[in-house]
């Protein structure tokens, strides 16, 4: 079945706070997307004002997110440079973390730097359209020194302009796609960016697992029926 994930983009907390309201009980994990204005132009919370100091308190407390407990959070980090921060994203409690490729130089310092892992966290890494797939072959391939894989999932990205909602899909993506299901049966893909009711079905079809979407599951009047169309691919009006 595949996994149907509302993105978030919280200009600050308080935005965070009444998004999430919306999401309680209705999905169980949400992603929220974190951006640092270097990475990508655009900036979300903590990158706000308040935001940082809101951030450490949250850290320092080790109690998770708000509503850590009735939802779960995926961070993506497009942030320029994970390497130097992800301890403090972690601190967080977040169900799972995802790093672009493109962010850093250092992939596997990070990768290697989560183990030994918190039990139950999922790490993620994402890539854009035009980077080619064979760029993360070997980091799906590392391995913990008990044979673990280091990586939980891909998450292909669906737009060619990151950090924003409301981008055009970038079908180049159903193709990296499909690759990624050929070479490994098994593995977890996500698609993040464009998507919507007009491309939902195939983006399964290409293999997809996971379907994150910010617009059309936040624009819509029902968020239910709207993650229900997307999860079954129809294109049928609610």
């Amino acid at each position: 079945m595949t996994e149907i994930i509302p993105a978030m983009m919280p200009k600050d907390l308080e935005d965070f706070i009444e998004t999430a309201k919306r999401l309680v009980g209705v999905v169980p994990v949400v992603q929220v997307d974190i951006m640092d204005g270097i990475f990508v132009s655009e900036k979300t919370w903590p990158f706000s004002p308040l935001g940082s100091e809101q951030f450490t308190q949250m850290a320092d407390q080790g109690s998770g997110m708000p509503f850590h407990g009735e939802l779960a959070f995926e961070l993506d980090l497009m942030v320029d440079r994970p390497f130097t921060t992800f301890a403090k994203w972690l601190a967080l409690l977040p169900k799972r973390i995802i790093f672009h490729t493109e962010s850093t130089d250092n992939l596997a310092g990070i990768l290697e730097g989560l183990v030994p892992r918190r039990p139950g966290l999922e790490v993620g890494i994402a890539l854009d359209t035009s980077t080619p797939n064979e760029m993360i072959v070997p980091y799906l391939e590392m391995k913990t020194s008990a044979g673990a894989p280091l990586v939980d999932f891909v998450q292909c990205m669906g737009i060619a302009r990151i950090g924003y909602q409301g981008e055009p899909f970038d079908d180049r993506v159903l193709g990296k796609i499909k690759h990624f299901r050929e070479r490994y049966p098994e593995l977890i893909i996500s698609v993040d960016g464009g998507v919507g009711f007009d491309n939902a079905a195939a983006l399964i079809a290409a293999g997809a697992n996971r379907l994150v979407s910010g617009s059309a599951i936040m624009q819509s009047d029902n968020i239910p029926a709207a993650i229900e169309r997307l999860k079954t691919g129809s294109t049928a009006a609610i």
